[in-house]
């Protein structure tokens, strides 16, 4: 499940890399006991695996750039999936109850906030999907890190790797995964920096061979690594879109 948020605002100004202040309006919704512990200390976990089952995305609305930083004219937009429905309600009912927050000392007001949900198909069937943020996959090997694009042929296996991961985080059924990049249709490199590490992803369109419920997954906690950090939010294209997605 999938909430879309809109804030106004009035010349917005964010440096590049403002992931982590997307992610801290996001945890303001909680409160640091219970659920809140939960969802940002605890998470789901296999073996030493912690998952928190969530992404985010770029923000998205008119803005220029004035030196290092981007500055969104009169409004703005993310996206934030989970597969809990209680951490969506949770962020819902904060922001129908708190209008007007502050992000980077600045204030914002919110405009609406909807509910959306991934259409329903039965079988497998070849999707086109894009990024709404940059995909992170990698191997970490004696603290030397690896990246992988898209149209590695590593992409597929780390993906469907994690999918499994998560599948036994979240006590589901591993049958039901089927996951397998058909083509990449585009892919652009980004250097993004989450606190005080860079990471390397990319963004990207590609055709993927899947069923409702992987593409479910991907669709509610991200693909591949690090959606908490607002890295791998995917969308599935609609037919008239461009196939270019910046």
């Amino acid at each position: 499940m999938r909430l879309q948020l809109t804030f106004k605002c009035n010349n917005l100004k964010v440096p590049f890399n403002y992931q982590h202040m997307i992610q801290g309006l996001i945890y303001s919704a909680f409160d640091k006991e219970d659920k809140g512990d939960f969802f940002h200390n605890q998470g789901y976990r296999f073996e030493k695996k912690v998952f928190k089952m969530f992404v985010f995305s770029n923000l998205f609305g008119k803005y220029k750039i004035n030196d290092r930083f981007m500055v969104f004219e009169d409004s703005i937009t993310f996206y934030v999936s989970s597969y809990s429905e209680d951490f969506l309600k949770e962020i819902y009912d904060f922001y129908m109850e708190n209008e007007k927050v502050i992000l980077n000392n600045q204030f914002i007001q919110l405009v609406s906030i909807k509910f959306m949900n991934l259409e329903y198909f039965a079988g497998e069937k070849q999707i086109v999907i894009h990024t709404l943020s940059p995909i992170v996959t990698y191997t970490t090997t004696d603290r030397y890190v690896d990246y992988f694009k898209p149209s590695d042929a590593e992409f597929n296996t780390l993906c469907m790797n994690n999918l499994l991961d998560k599948c036994h985080a979240l006590d589901i059924k591993q049958d039901d995964i089927s996951f397998n990049v058909e083509k990449v249709l585009y892919e652009k490199k980004r250097l993004v920096k989450f606190k005080n590490t860079f990471y390397v992803g990319y963004l990207s369109e590609m055709i993927v061979k899947t069923n409702f419920e992987t593409l479910s997954l991907l669709y509610d906690t991200g693909i591949s690594a690090k959606g908490p950090a607002g890295f791998g939010m995917i969308e599935v294209k609609k037919s008239e879109e461009s196939s270019l997605f910046v």
